[in-house]
């Protein structure tokens, strides 16, 4: 599917809370959808470079191995998901596709993610090279991005408690 240049970037908000805005739309996990729905939203997007097995999507979504029957339960998430999606006042796109028994998040929806920019920010803090004008300058960005713990309403979940503590040793860093 060949998207149009002229869509808008869909920004993604993961510190504090986790939103997805798209121009004036918004849309946030305070929709009442079962966390798993948006658990998976949340791992697609912040996995968007690459597509995600099944066999991944079960174990993060499974992690207890408490579904008889995990494959049509991811399946009947996905449907979900895109009924979600589908229903909100975001664009109407496929944000999510599946191939060769692999999900993902459609890469020509151009998105940006907050704690990419948050990792650009240190990165640009770290560099020896940098003056210390720029080296603080960039640590005042990423100060100012950090509106609270990653992914707060997952926070149980083990892959985000510790991309949690990663993301807030980088504000506490900056």
């Amino acid at each position: 599917m060949a998207l149009g240049k002229n869509l808008e970037k869909i920004q993604v908000k993961m510190l504090g809370q986790f939103s997805i805005r798209c121009g004036d739309v918004a849309f946030s996990d305070t929709v009442g959808r079962t966390k798993q729905v948006w658990m998976l939203l949340e791992y697609l997007i912040l996995n968007r470079k690459r597509e995600v097995s099944q066999e991944e999507l079960i174990s993060i979504l499974w992690e207890t191995g408490n579904s008889e029957n995990p494959s049509n339960a991811l399946k009947n998430l996905v449907y979900r998901l895109r009924s979600m999606l589908a229903q909100s006042d975001l664009p109407s796109l496929d944000y999510i596709l599946y191939k060769r028994g692999a999900y993902s998040w459609n890469s020509e929806i151009p998105c940006q993610v907050d704690v990419e920019f948050l990792e650009e920010y240190w990165s640009q803090a770290e560099k020896p090279e940098a003056s210390e004008e720029e080296r603080l300058e960039a640590c005042w960005k990423a100060i100012e991005l950090y509106e609270g713990r990653f992914l707060p309403k997952s926070s149980y979940e083990q892959w985000v408690a510790s991309l949690s503590s990663y993301y807030h040793q980088i504000y506490l860093n900056s």
